[in-house]
């Protein structure tokens, strides 16, 4: 990282990991990215908003689901924390986002509602897909993105169900 960008902060946010019953979670694939590379649900926190606020705004602006459509919701104890890259802070900064990287609270939901009411917002996501956690490895290439969520997920899993 080059030596200006280490005095940025860091945008806070949170990700959901959003899994059904049958042990698929459902990833999105943004507008930003390239048609191979897929995330998790997720975002910035606005001014003034809690973890949960945001969560569900979040949701709410990605997906138009409701916190009804969610239960055994888990907070991990560690927010996921990463550095963009150079051309990704330069990319923020064309933007008007001066952020070194991003600290997200991460929180596992298990989706408890009807998959037809989620609608895709489509000025910010190209599609989503319910993927099963033992394809994760395909979906997820940003680097060390699979093998940080695999930590998470085994450290985690004893509540999800």
């Amino acid at each position: 990282m080059k030596a200006e960008y280490e005095n940025l902060e860091y945008r806070q946010g949170v990700i959901a990991y959003i899994y059904d019953a049958d042990g698929n979670f459902l990833l999105v694939n943004l507008k930003e990215y390239k048609e191979n590379e897929w995330n998790f649900v997720g975002g910035g926190k606005d001014e003034g908003e809690n973890d949960q606020q945001a969560l569900f705004r979040e949701i709410k602006e990605e997906l138009n689901l409701d916190p009804t459509d969610f239960t055994c919701i888990h907070q991990c104890e560690e927010p996921l924390k990463y550095d963009f890259t150079d051309a990704g802070i330069e990319e923020g900064i064309k933007r008007g986002r001066l952020f070194r990287g991003q600290i997200k609270e991460q929180f596992f939901m298990k989706f408890i509602g009807d998959k037809k009411k989620i609608k895709i917002e489509e000025d910010e996501i190209n599609k989503g897909e319910w993927v099963r956690a033992s394809d994760l490895e395909k979906y997820l290439i940003f680097p060390d993105q699979y093998i940080y969520f695999i930590s998470i997920y085994e450290k985690e899993r004893f509540f999800l169900y």
